[in-house]
């Protein structure tokens, strides 16, 4: 018995959509991998700040065993985690991208941590890692997401990429069948998969400068800091992302219908939790 978990009504992915996403992903790795200056630019700004929002997701242990499913030609996630200390396994179908992605990882010295190999990810055995991330544009998704959570050890966790917002259109619902023993948790583009137990207990907390875009959230605490109980940011209380300022600037969020603003600071001192029941 397996639970089915659909994160919208669209239907399949549109062909055409799919292909041009596909393509302007793959012309923007090429650009990384052609242009290093650019790349790290594009981890400082923005792809640093993803993986570390997943990381704290994964509750991932010191040093931990990850598998990237869909590591890419420019393989930014694995890079970013093995910086944190961890041991990465990269894997991708694609063997010019594979090639290249060694190549990145050489430069960066990185390749006693990072190995990226040429496999699919229909047979994945997820059973001797902590974390298993899959990117947002593996085929076929569903596939190798149901291997993941089939294979994926008690405790281990799946950090799973998926369409939102225009992305659905190209690459259709998520409508992957995550097994029973597993616990699921949904944002608005990532899905976080425990292995094991069978509870519905939500994922540990997280800080507000973490969350997603347009997610609500409830405050767990505020870590004691003056500023945030007259904001009305208290334990139990429902909060909204609505946006982000760049490169670490001011958390803008919905408190009972009123938008204020948090420096980055404030905001990683509100410990909050999402759990979204799978039907």
């Amino acid at each position: 018995m397996s639970v089915q978990v659909t994160h919208d009504k669209t239907p399949g992915a549109n062909g055409i959509l799919g292909n041009l996403f596909t393509r302007a992903v793959g012309s923007f790795e090429h650009a990384c991998a052609a242009h290093a200056g650019f790349a790290r630019w594009y981890e400082k700004s923005f792809y640093r700040d993803v993986v570390e929002r997943e990381e704290s997701m994964a509750e991932l242990p010191q040093q931990a065993h990850v598998l990237h499913i869909g590591a890419g030609r420019y393989p930014f996630t694995a890079l970013i985690l093995a910086r944190k200390g961890h041991k990465v396994m990269g894997i991708d179908h694609d063997a010019d991208a594979v090639e290249s992605a060694r190549r990145i990882v050489r430069a960066e010295g990185l390749d006693s941590c990072v190995k990226i190999l040429h496999r699919d990810g229909t047979d994945v055995d997820c059973r001797d890692y902590d974390a298993v991330w899959v990117s947002f544009h593996v085929h076929p998704r569903d596939v190798i997401l149901e291997r993941c959570s089939q294979t994926l050890s008690e405790g281990s966790t799946l950090i799973a990429r998926i369409p939102s917002g225009l992305g659905r259109l190209a690459y259709g619902s998520c409508k992957a069948d995550i097994g029973e023993g597993c616990r699921c948790d949904s944002f608005k583009s990532v899905l976080v998969v425990k292995g094991g137990a069978a509870d519905t207990e939500a994922l540990a907390p997280f800080t507000l400068d973490r969350v997603p875009i347009d997610q609500e959230v409830h405050v767990v605490e505020g870590n004691g800091h003056p500023h945030l109980e007259p904001l009305g940011i208290r334990a139990g209380k429902p909060v909204r992302v609505c946006a982000r300022m760049p490169v670490g600037g001011a958390v803008l969020v919905d408190i009972d219908g009123r938008k204020v603003a948090l420096g980055t600071e404030i905001a990683r001192c509100v410990r909050c939790r999402r759990s979204m029941a799978v039907d």
